[in-house]
């Protein structure tokens, strides 16, 4: 794997703390970090090289990221069955019922965050964001 600009810098400034071509304290400067934090990167770089200065968690997704399936699940849901209830009580309704709860574990805020980036939108919404929903579906026609 392939270092970043940030990873990059701190190897090379690690690497010539190592050689002795500049002071510990001056790599504390440089890379605006403690004077502990220097010798655990020195350690680093001692045991694992170039490679110790990739980030654990590079290439792993989150692990709080909502799959794309229940996004579209809920969506159906919505559409088919609860097309007549604005967002807020859609949310309501699904988390009061104890089948859609353990099911859907999702917020408000990610729920309404999807359907907007959807082009879903809810019955009771104002005259400008129909518009708005209208507008910007002519201009994809286009």
């Amino acid at each position: 794997m392939e270092l970043n600009k940030r990873e990059q810098k701190h190897y090379e400034i690690i690497s010539k703390v190592v050689n002795g071509e500049i002071t510990r304290k001056e790599a504390m400067i440089e890379l605006n970090l403690s004077r502990q934090q220097i010798y655990r990167l020195i350690k680093v770089y001692n045991e694992k090289g170039k490679e110790g200065f990739i980030h654990k968690n590079r290439g792993k997704e989150n692990p709080n990221k909502i799959k794309k399936e229940i996004i579209e699940k809920i969506e159906q849901l919505y559409l088919t069955k609860y097309y007549d209830y604005n967002f807020e009580h859609f949310y309501e309704e699904i988390n009061e019922n104890k089948k859609y709860k353990e099911k859907y574990n999702i917020s408000y805020s990610s729920l309404y965050k999807k359907f907007l980036n959807d082009d879903i939108i809810s019955p009771i919404a104002h005259k400008g964001t129909i518009k708005l929903y209208q507008i910007s579906d002519e201009k994809s026609l286009f």
